[in-house]
């Protein structure tokens, strides 16, 4: 999903991909990420 967001913005130019792709990493860093353990924490 981020590569899709950098890619729509790469080809368009347009800077609200280029923000999707930055809030879904944030997310991802933020919300599923282990500081501890260095990974991301998986979700079933």
């Amino acid at each position: 999903m981020i590569t899709a967001f950098s890619k729509g913005y790469q080809a368009l130019g347009d800077e609200k991909y280029l923000d999707a792709a930055n809030r879904s990493a944030n997310f991802i860093h933020k919300s599923l990420y282990d500081t501890k353990k260095r990974n991301r924490s998986r979700v079933v």
